[in-house]
């Protein structure tokens, strides 16, 4: 399954630029816009019953509902599936706030902040929740009018552990 959810991000990926011409992202539309992703998980975590450090690491999918206010700033809310690795799965919810640069005629630089809600289940059943601020930092490139190719990175710290997503996916404004 991991590797025909690559397969697809790439194939799309690669195909999307010869279906139309890079358009100056100048255009971009005020409101709503929505968002689908493949997400690239990583972080690490200690097992206080054996003290032992295992390396979480796994892919899963994002979907983001977001409002533009106007061409630089908009705010966001969506859910993350951030993969399933050693028995234990990790998803979270997220608010934020997004601030966009335009960094050449076709490519657009992305800030983010907000507030994630991670949620660790493991194979027993056990759920552990945790409420973290995050900071992220991305580039966005149209390739339409209302329709670009987004790449972000995502920084949170859990439990003294950095919990790093890179995303790869694509985004359709109305």
């Amino acid at each position: 399954m991991k590797t025909f959810v690559t397969a697809a991000a790439l194939a799309l990926a690669a195909a999307l630029p010869t279906v139309a011409s890079a358009q100056s992202s100048t255009n971009q539309l005020n409101g709503l816009y929505f968002e689908a992703k493949i997400n690239f998980a990583r972080t690490k975590f200690v097992d206080t019953t054996t003290n032992t450090t295992y390396r979480f690491q796994d892919q899963g999918l994002g979907l983001t509902l977001g409002y533009n206010l106007d061409p630089t700033f908009a705010i966001e809310a969506g859910y993350d599936s951030l993969g399933k690795d050693l028995g234990v799965k990790l998803r979270g919810a997220h608010i934020g706030a997004v601030a966009s640069y335009q960094l050449t005629p076709d490519l657009v630089g992305r800030v983010k902040a907000g507030v994630i809600k991670v949620q660790a289940k493991d194979g027993a059943g056990n759920k552990d929740d945790r409420t973290r601020l995050f900071l992220g930092a991305g580039l966005e490139y149209p390739v339409a009018p209302q329709f670009s190719l987004t790449g972000d990175y995502r920084y949170t710290r859990i439990d003294g552990e950095p919990l790093h997503t890179l995303s790869v996916g694509t985004k359709y404004t109305f």
